[in-house]
């Protein structure tokens, strides 16, 4: 990447994103005057307004209006601005300088990360002689594709095929290329990823110092999303508990943009709910109902085409939430209700424009999670035959994997709820409430690939500032008032690192010598079975050793699920770089090559964009596993492919996603035997069916994906040919013209 790459984007940022919303949020709500809010709050509304921008410029079809978006939104708000401005003290900063480079600190650490499990396994194109993409990312890019050079947004990898999905960061990343310039490969695997990090990280700032109610809550919030995830020490499984937490900063575009909308709107339902939290917040934020309302709005706009979980969390939450109310005050809070029926009426909306009733493969299967734990389904596999036998697994499991999984993170809430002094404020209730909303996703909705945590992890976050709160609590109650001091619980934690590092390598070393049971015990019994007796000794010893041991305890679990993300990520990098293999992953002939990428960016500049590609890859074994998840050349010519990434089609969700990806199950066996006549046989009849029926007008050979018949050239004029790849024009092939 060049600099004035990167100079190009940060400017798009500023000038199409940043600063409309920062000027709309000053127009419409002049009372909030702390920059940091203004930034966490401003920020997304840019989001909004741009996606909107662009979105209805392109239906339009007069794309280069969208370049004067930011003056008909920046004008008439600076004006307002101008006119209602009025000078009053500056408040007090939110966070003391040490909270403030902490969260920095933090910051940095989120980038360092990305740096080494993502950007490395993640090579721009064209920078390696072979890279193997994770399909995800490709599927992303062409989405973004699709938006850039036609409207509505499709998945590219099947042309003409039906696409109910949450696209508005493909929206954000088609903008992006749009106005810059910039390849959207650049884009969607770089530039967008870094500054809605840093915002989501700010935002947990400002939603836990504003919900947890102290400056060290937001802090831990952050400590908490970021490093402290499920109970794990296998370096060999990324995932044993299905807590695969900080992946989706990168793995999931939609999610990370859904969670930088979320946040902010937890913290705006929470003012809302809750007047005694609006009355705290002053000075910081000072403003109206009205106001709130109108910012909330336009937040939920943007979450609903962020993520289509978001819509429906919140409705289960403010139901969850009104029940308690109800039953706590014997009322239904009326704010609450209006909430609701502005959520349900936006889901209506988005559920008929984009989502079409699509559930992508959710179904209710509980315990759903429970179920899709690798860890537990070891265990399981080795486990006594019989009903009894089972019976007991799953009464075991089921809290065994709850505990492992929300343990950690959500530890401070046993000071929380312990007896609450006073009772629970409603924005706290309101955490809670998402909270369990989340919870039962987890319990009751399954997904093959677990996608139902995506809506977990959304309460999860909600109920991270009040965890923090209770870390807060205990740590005044346990470590400040029985004057213990830092110096012991530092030096466990010390202690207590080494030995769970010691263990971790013990039990991957044991994973390579075959052993794979042992390998699991050692990296969580000896781990767990410890924890069990700390925690036996701070709840039934003696009044002098409970608060040394109940804090052994609480760092014993935070330290032990912070470890999980380094031993993930480390010991592989290192094996990588002492080896010198590479640190992406190659998976020849599958995968993308650069002489390949070379003919794909001809396609891209030099073909119509309406072209539909019929793509000669699926030919050898090892581009047979990969097919029906790659999606290379639909993201890389920008172009709609025939039959390429079918994975991620409806009719694949519908049969199941991993028969279609073991190659065990085809949703789309007509295209299949098509393209098989054509390239196996040459056959002109298939040809012509592809052209007319499908609207395919040019063919590109692969090479390297194993031969095709000669005949296959008869049926149309060679356009471009390289060692790796031939494209052929076959639009003069069809039934009207009777072929060539």
């Amino acid at each position: 990447m060049e600099p004035w790459e990167l100079a190009r984007y940060l400017g798009y940022e500023a000038v199409f994103v940043v600063g409309p919303g920062w000027l709309l949020l000053r127009a419409l709500a002049p009372g909030i005057r702390s920059r940091a809010w203004q930034i966490g709050l401003g920020w997304p509304l840019g989001l909004t307004l741009e996606i909107l921008a662009f979105s209805l410029t392109a239906a339009l079809g007069v794309r280069e209006a969208f370049l004067a978006y930011p003056l008909v939104v920046g004008l008439p708000a600076a004006f307002v601005i101008w006119r209602r401005s009025r000078e009053g003290e500056r408040p007090a900063p939110l966070f003391t300088p040490a909270a403030r480079w902490t969260i920095a600190a933090l910051c940095l650490l989120a980038f360092a990360y990305l740096g080494v499990a993502y950007f490395t396994t993640t090579p721009l194109p064209g920078t390696v002689p072979d890279v193997f993409y994770v399909p995800d990312m490709t599927f992303h890019t062409a989405i973004a594709a699709s938006a850039l050079h036609g409207w509505p947004p499709s998945f590219l990898g099947v042309s003409g095929d039906s696409f109910n999905y949450h696209y508005f960061i493909h929206l954000h990343m088609a903008a992006i290329a749009q106005v810059t310039g910039l390849h959207l490969p650049l884009v969607v695997f770089r530039l967008y990823l870094v500054p809605l990090t840093a915002l989501l990280l700010l935002q947990c700032a400002l939603a836990g110092r504003l919900i947890g109610g102290r400056p060290w809550a937001g802090v831990l919030t952050v400590a908490l999303f970021l490093l402290v995830r499920e109970i794990d020490l296998s370096v060999f499984d990324n995932f044993p508990f299905a807590g695969n937490g900080a992946i989706h900063l990168w793995q999931s575009p939609s999610q990370l943009l859904g969670m930088t909308l979320f946040i902010p709107t937890l913290a705006v339902l929470a003012l809302l709910l809750d007047p005694g939290l609006a009355e705290r917040a002053a000075p910081q934020i000072r403003v109206s109902r009205r106001e709130l309302w109108l910012v909330l709005v336009l937040l939920l706009i943007g979450g609903g085409g962020a993520k289509s979980v978001i819509l429906p969390m919140l409705i289960a939450g403010l139901v969850v939430f009104l029940f308690w109310m109800r039953i706590r005050d014997s009322r239904f809070d009326r704010t609450a209700v209006t909430a609701l029926a502005i959520c349900a009426g936006l889901f209506v909306v988005f559920y008929f424009l984009m989502y079409s009733g699509g559930t992508n493969g959710l179904h209710i299967s509980p315990p759903a999670t429970i179920k899709q734990m690798p860890a537990l389904e070891r265990v399981h596999d080795e486990w006594p035959g019989g009903l009894l036998a089972d019976a007991a697994f799953w009464i075991l499991a089921v809290p065994a994997g709850t505990i492992m999984y929300f343990g950690a993170p959500l530890l401070g809430l046993i000071w929380v709820l312990r007896r609450p002094r006073p009772p629970l404020d409603p924005a706290a209730m309101l955490s809670l409430s998402l909270l369990l909303a989340g919870v039962g996703a987890f319990f009751f909705l399954f997904d093959e690939f677990s996608e139902q945590t995506y809506a977990t992890l959304f309460g999860l976050i909600a109920a991270l500032p009040l965890a923090a709160r209770g870390l807060l609590s205990f740590a005044d109650s346990a470590v400040i008032r029985p004057k213990l001091g830092w110096g012991r619980p530092v030096s466990f934690a010390v202690v207590w690192l080494a030995a769970a590092v010691v263990l971790a390598l013990l039990a991957d070393r044991a994973l390579g010598q075959g052993h794979f049971l042992r390998a699991e015990l050692l990296a969580l019994l000896p781990v767990l079975a410890v924890i069990g007796v700390l925690a036996v000794v701070a709840i039934a010893g003696s009044t002098r050793l409970r608060p040394l041991f109940a804090t052994f305890t609480v760092l014993a679990v935070l330290l032990t699920a912070a470890l999980d993300t380094p031993l993930d990520v480390i010991p592989r990098t290192v094996r990588s770089l002492d080896a010198g293999t590479p640190l992406h992953t190659t998976l020849p002939p599958a995968g993308l090559q650069r002489g390949e990428l070379a003919g794909m960016e001809w396609i891209r500049d030099h073909l119509p964009y309406d072209a539909v590609l019929a793509v000669s890859n699926d030919r050898t074994p090892k581009t047979r596993f990969a097919g029906p998840a790659d999606s290379d050349f639909p993201a890389f010519t920008e172009h709609p492919t025939f039959r390429e990434g079918w994975l991620f089609t409806p009719r694949a969700n519908e049969i199941g996603q991993v028969k279609v990806g073991s190659g065990h199950a085809d949703p789309l066996p007509q295209r299949t035997a098509l393209e098989r006549a054509v390239f196996i046989h040459g056959d002109r009849r298939a040809l012509r069916t592809m052209v007319d029926r499908y609207g395919v007008s040019f063919m590109v050979v692969s090479k390297k994906d194993g031969p095709v018949s000669p005949r296959t050239y008869r049926l149309g004029r060679l356009v471009y040919s390289t060692p790796v790849l031939d494209v052929i024009d076959v639009r003069a092939t069809s039934s009207t013209t009777g072929g060539r």
